[in-house]
């Protein structure tokens, strides 16, 4: 539960500071995916540890990681780059 919190905020930090600062910050972006990838791949070990069957559906703990793969892809197809300093 504690994860899945810090991935909201984590999530909540990056866009606030796409959309305040005007910045694309991909290698936040790449870190915030990670963390997510790895809550998502660890929350499914621990189901399969448990005994449970494992889903690969979309359920509550994937929900953040599939919301964030969509903005990033929406951010990268749309959203040019600058890498100007």
């Amino acid at each position: 539960m504690m994860r899945t919190i810090w991935s909201y905020f984590i999530l909540l930090l990056g866009y606030i500071n796409t959309i305040i600062l005007q910045q694309k910050p991909i290698l936040f972006n790449l870190f915030i995916f990670a963390w997510l990838l790895y809550n998502l791949i660890s929350g499914k070990l621990k189901e399969k540890k448990e005994g449970h069957e494992i889903r690969w559906i979309l359920d509550k703990s994937s929900i953040p990681f599939v919301l964030f793969v969509i903005l990033i892809l929406i951010q990268i197809i749309f959203i040019p780059y600058d890498f100007r300093w």
